[in-house]
């Protein structure tokens, strides 16, 4: 099946997450991060499968801790 657009994932965030996402992310640069990140996810989600949805989701796997054990 040929598509006429590319899929597109709509999630709905508070005012305050946008506003920090327009002064944080460089113009033109939201779609790459985000594209890098739903890889990453589904990489890890491969992996370890429910176990990860529900520590990332419940928040006992924070990207900036990842981050800050490479710095270590």
């Amino acid at each position: 099946m040929v598509r006429d657009n590319a899929p597109r994932l709509n999630v709905e965030i508070t005012e305050e997450q946008d506003k920090a996402l327009r002064e944080l992310i460089p113009w033109g640069m939201k779609h790459h991060l985000f594209s890098a990140i739903i890889d990453e996810v589904i990489e890890v989600l491969k992996e370890h499968g429910e176990i990860a949805i529900t520590a990332i989701a419940c928040g006992k796997v924070r990207f900036i801790d990842i981050l800050k054990k490479k710095e270590k």
